[in-house]
């Protein structure tokens, strides 16, 4: 099977202050974030690959975060 997980970025989507969406688009703190997320991921599958995607402004993220950022090293 497969397992999967999803992140709601800061600024993006449901993001709990509305004020916020739509208008926040750090790459900074995204990266921070996403890369928590992947580390807790990691804890919960040590073993499994990890695929790293996003849909809409996610898809730019995801690619942003692949081109510019360590992060790659977490993702399979």
């Amino acid at each position: 099977g497969i397992t999967s997980f999803a992140i709601n970025l800061r600024g993006q989507g449901l993001d709990p202050s509305p004020r916020h969406r739509g208008m926040d688009l750090d790459l900074k703190h995204i990266e921070q974030d996403v890369r928590c997320y992947l580390d807790h991921i990691k804890s919960e599958i040590p073993e499994g690959p990890v695929f790293l995607f996003g849909e809409s402004m996610g898809s730019l993220i995801s690619l942003w975060l692949m081109a510019n950022s360590p992060i790659r090293e977490r993702v399979s």
